[in-house]
């Protein structure tokens, strides 16, 4: 208590010491700011341009899927100093870690897996070939731009993993105002002892423009064997050749050493390695990220844009862990992951006519892991899977109407080939109201691990694969109040999990199947010129069919398996966001955040009535998280920023434990943010 008490005295001394030496300047600027709210207004209603859906320049208002994007200052905002935070209480999104910052994030688009939602870096895929999801710990939140968001599938444009949607993260090129560097410098300090910060170095000699940027994040964690260090380096360079020509050229460097202390144990348990608040205080990963990027765009007229892209991604993961269940032994095991990949992308846009346009291109990609484990002994994997991928993307812009098509089929030297597509419909009933619907498969690729585990990996497997259809409409009820709801539906087959075989292997396995139907919804009110409300949620019922082992005779090894129709497992059927932002003349803007979770289920075996086996439902309860975000610009250089994270101290848990009696992985409470922003 005192030292809460403690904190909210410095945060008060913050603002109320730093304010009132600047407010007769504020003042002074006060027409200054009224102007800029005015543009502010405009941009509310401009129509935003997105890439990610079609890979092409493309209005939002013409597509048919469900898109989302945030901005840069809605991702520093939510920030703690990793992408994860900034992506937690979004729309159809749902976030669930382990930790407060660091940790591999899982994260699902309308009831989907982790695995079956792609994630790109400035359009290139850094999903894990080894594991099926990317660290985005790794990855600074920084030097982001925005994010793009598709919800629904776009394998039809990217192939692999966009079964669910898409999410990129798009870096940001500052223009140089001059000659001159500029300087951009970020810090913030939270109460829990969480810092963060960074620096920006951009340029321009002639017709390079360039960009250093240096991050570092460190925190000692709310447990045991909870700390992070991540930190590293990128350097940016962008040339215009000629008029037509431009070359980009990203080089970047990551860090990141974490403890992982497992599950929050019960008071009846007693770890041999760890204690109260954790399980080990022995287990850390350790990971090094290497990205060499490319970029070339030609334009050929005003009709023909073509953009070749080239990247190779390195990283090396390393695992430190000790045997639970070996008390004669302390030995620490040691587990090496590397992970290797090559992308070229050539993409080209041809405008036909004015209501016409045509992308077409070609993806390759080669992915490879050599992975070395101490469990089971000696264990290695040395594997490599090569990708080609040619698709196609048409938009009509009539009228009224613009329709969407896409066809992708990819060529795969580890599985069979597949056939991506997709087809949308975008019609104006009248300048108020607009209808769109979307239909279109979309799969999701089995890791190398899957594939070739040694004798457990099973190299017939199929990709999974899903049909998944959405129709929603778009209105504004006022000039300053707009509402949309879109109804989703996706059956998907061949979900590989991993199950006994008839020699007692475990191995994975296409053997389930999912279903999942909902509704979301969205409402933005502008109540008056400087206030907004945002509203917006998404009520799913996730179904998993699982083939499940229901009897098993350890004497006689039989062993019966039974489909079981449950609700699907770590999935809330409700997630409910909401927004309150206010910005006065002086340049101070608040903003209210509120994200409401319903209860989710897990599904745990349970031997006591061997040889039957049965399985014990576990919930963690609903949570509600309200945080509080103010800042204060001065002179337009200088911006001072307090938030407070979990403004209710709510205890709650997004990720399940190991066990129906541990307590999971429980969430920080009550965190304080204090920031400064300084710009040359």
């Amino acid at each position: 208590m005192n030292k809460l008490r403690c904190e909210f005295v410095l945060v008060i001394i913050f603002f109320a010491v730093v304010y009132p030496l600047f407010s007769e300047k504020l003042v002074a600027q006060k027409q200054n700011d009224a102007d800029k709210l005015v543009k502010k207004e405009s941009e509310y209603t401009t129509d935003t341009i997105i890439v990610t859906a079609t890979r092409s320049h493309c209005l939002m208002s013409n597509l048919p899927q469900n898109v989302l994007v945030l901005t840069k200052k809605e991702i520093m905002r939510k920030s703690n100093g990793d992408i994860q935070s900034s992506l937690t209480g979004t729309l159809g999104l749902d976030i669930r870690s382990c930790s407060f910052l660091g940790s591999v994030s899982s994260i699902s688009i309308w009831g989907s897996t982790s695995q079956q939602t792609l994630i790109l870096l400035d359009g290139i895929p850094i999903n894990s070939p080894s594991v099926g999801i990317p660290d985005l710990g790794l990855y600074p939140v920084g030097n982001l731009e925005r994010i793009e968001i598709v919800k629904g599938p776009v394998s039809s444009i990217y192939g692999a993993n966009a079964l669910a949607g898409v999410i990129n993260l798009i870096t940001n090129f500052p223009e140089p105002v001059s000659q001159s560097p500029n300087v951009l410098l970020r810090f913030n300090y939270g109460f829990s002892s969480v810092y963060t910060g960074d620096a920006h170095l951009i340029g321009r000699v002639g017709s390079l423009r360039y960009q250093l940027f240096g991050y570092r994040l460190k925190s000692s964690g709310f447990r045991t064997n909870d700390d992070l260090l991540t930190q590293g380096a990128y350097f940016t360079s962008a040339y215009q050749l000629l008029p037509y020509l431009k070359f980009r050229l990203d080089l970047g460097y990551g860090n990141k050493n974490l403890g992982t202390p497992g599950p929050m144990p019960d008071s009846s348990q007693h770890p041999i390695y760890g204690d109260s608040t954790c399980f080990s205080i022995y287990d850390r990963q350790i990971d090094t990220l290497l990205i060499l990027k490319s970029h070339v765009e030609v334009k050929i007229g005003s009709r023909f844009t073509s953009h070749i892209k080239g990247a190779k991604i390195i990283n090396n993961t390393f695992y430190q862990w000790v045997d639970q269940f070996n008390s004669s032994n302390i030995s620490i095991n040691k587990d090496r992951y590397h992970n290797h990949n090559l992308f070229l992308n050539i993409t080209n846009t041809h405008i036909l006519s004015s209501p016409l346009n045509l992308s077409w291109g070609l993806d390759l990609e080669k992915k490879n892991v050599l992975i070395n484990s101490s469990y089971p002994p000696s264990t290695q994997v040395n594997a490599q899977m090569n990708n080609c991928g040619f698709f196609n993307n048409l938009v009509l812009n009539l009228r009224s109407v613009t329709f969407l098509s896409n066809l992708r089929i990819d060529y795969n030297s580890a599985f069979k080939n597949f056939i991506s597509y997709g087809m949308g419909l975008t019609k104006l009933i009248s300048t108020n109201w607009k209808l769109k619907t979307h239909w279109g498969t979309g799969f999701r690729a089995p890791t190398l691990s899957d594939l070739y585990w040694p004798n457990s990996g099973n190299p017939n497997l199929k990709p999974e694969h899903a049909n998944t259809f959405q129709i929603g409409t778009e209105f504004v009820l006022v000039s300053n109040l707009r509402f949309s709801i879109t109804g989703f539906y996706r059956r998907t087959h061949n979900l590989i999990s991993w199950i006994p075989d008839t020699n007692n292997f475990w191995r994975p396995t296409n053997i389930d199947s999912a279903q999942v139907s909902g509704v979301e919804f969205s409402s933005v009110a502008q109540i008056f010129k400087n206030f907004t409300f945002q509203i917006g949620g998404t009520i799913q019922n996730p179904i998993q069919i699982k083939k499940e082992l229901t009897y098993y005779d350890f004497i006689t090894s039989e062993a019966r398996f039974e489909y079981k129709r449950r609700r699907q497992a770590y999935l809330p059927q409700i997630i409910v966001v909401g927004q309150l932002n206010y910005e006065t003349n002086f340049n101070t803007n608040l903003s209210l955040w509120a994200r409401f979770v319903s209860d989710r289920v897990n599904y745990y075996q349970s031997y006591v009535q061997l040889p039957e086996i049965v399985y014990e439902t576990k919930r963690l309860n609903s949570y509600l998280i309200l945080s509080l975000d103010i800042t204060q610009e001065i002179f337009r250089k200088l911006t001072l920023s307090f938030r407070v994270n979990n403004l209710l101290n709510t205890r709650y848990s997004e990720q399940f434990g190991n066990s129906m009696i541990d307590r999971d992985y429980p969430q920080p409470g009550r965190t304080i943010f204090l920031g400064v922003e300084l710009k040359s």
